[in-house]
């Protein structure tokens, strides 16, 4: 038996918030290998939502728009976290969990991994893929255009980049769809005189600013004039540039609450914001009309980001 608090226990059964997935994986194994599963059925909901938990500040914006968006609807839904997009082993015992609600149409923000994509091929029922993507036939998507977002950011800093013409990316180290076509829209409408110098890619973890940091000061000191960042990791770049007592102008995907305080060392030129709240509420009300019959499987809905942009000399 486990040492372990009964919340604890619920936890990792349901998937409700985060546990230390070694330790779910051990408690699910010993609740079906007491026949629990057999006992005790989920009670099942028309709407799966199965979302990443780490960065909160993002995700948890997503959450509050579909709960928003069915306050007064008779749909039901259940909602299922695994910690964070790097971490395949929680996403898959997140979606048997899921699987066990029965549901008639799945909102899914996956992991893209050869193990994470047999998974999801094994439901056969409607999917729709919120923020980011597999490829997998016939399976609906809500989020940003990301490729078009990359080329806005390169025309709205097209004179500024000239001037600054040496460019570092910075990325997270999993095969990310969206920040790979976000950097190639990106890097395709660069001014003719610009130059990627290298990308340091990078886990999401507390020790992520302290890592770019070390990056850096290894690795590019003094060879870029502007950083790319495909992530919205601002504030911990900005963290990086300050333990370097560096300022740099930089240029990427934020949310749209990063606070000020960061903004002293990573000079925030331009970046565009997704509306993931949005992205949410568009994601459920597609789920309600695949249920009710007045949609179709498959279709891509695109919800704009918003450009900020702040001119740096």
């Amino acid at each position: 038996m486990h040492k372990t608090s009964t919340t604890t226990v619920y936890n990792a059964i349901y998937s409700c918030t985060p546990v230390n997935t070694k330790l779910k994986k051990d408690i699910l194994n010993t609740a079906e290998s007491m026949g629990y599963f057999l006992k005790n059925k989920m009670p099942t909901c028309d709407v799966a939502v199965i979302l990443p938990s780490i960065p909160v500040y993002f995700w948890s914006e997503a959450e509050k728009g579909i709960l928003n968006e069915i306050r007064n609807s008779n749909v039901s839904i259940k909602l299922f976290t695994y910690s964070s997009m790097e971490d395949e082993e929680d996403f898959v015992l997140c979606m048997e969990s899921a699987k066990r609600s029965c549901a008639k149409v799945y909102i899914i923000t996956p992991v893209n991994t050869e193990k994470s994509i047999r998974t999801l091929k094994e439901i056969d029922k409607d999917i729709i893929f919120l923020n980011e993507y597999v490829k997998i036939d016939k399976v609906g998507f809500v989020g940003a255009d990301a490729f078009k977002d990359g080329q806005s950011l390169a025309q709205a800093c097209f004179d500024f980049i000239k001037q600054h013409p040496r460019v570092l990316i910075i990325n997270v180290i999993s095969t990310n769809n969206k920040a790979e076509e976000r950097k190639k829209g990106f890097c395709d409408s660069l001014p003719e005189n610009a130059q990627v110098i290298g990308e340091i890619k990078m886990p999401f973890n507390r020790t992520l600013a302290a890592n770019i940091a070390r990056e850096i000061e290894c690795n590019y000191q003094g060879k870029f004039d502007c950083i790319f960042i495909a992530q919205g990791w601002f504030q911990q770049v900005s963290m990086a540039l300050k333990k370097l007592d560096m300022v740099v102008p930089c240029i990427g995907c934020e949310n749209q609450k990063v606070s000020p305080k960061y903004a002293g060392n990573g000079k925030l030129h331009a970046a565009l914001v997704q509306h993931i709240r949005q992205q949410g509420e568009q994601s459920i009300k597609y789920a309600i009309r695949l249920i009710e019959g007045l949609d179709y499987p498959g279709r891509n809905i695109t919800v704009e980001s918003a450009l900020i942009h702040r001119k740096i000399k």
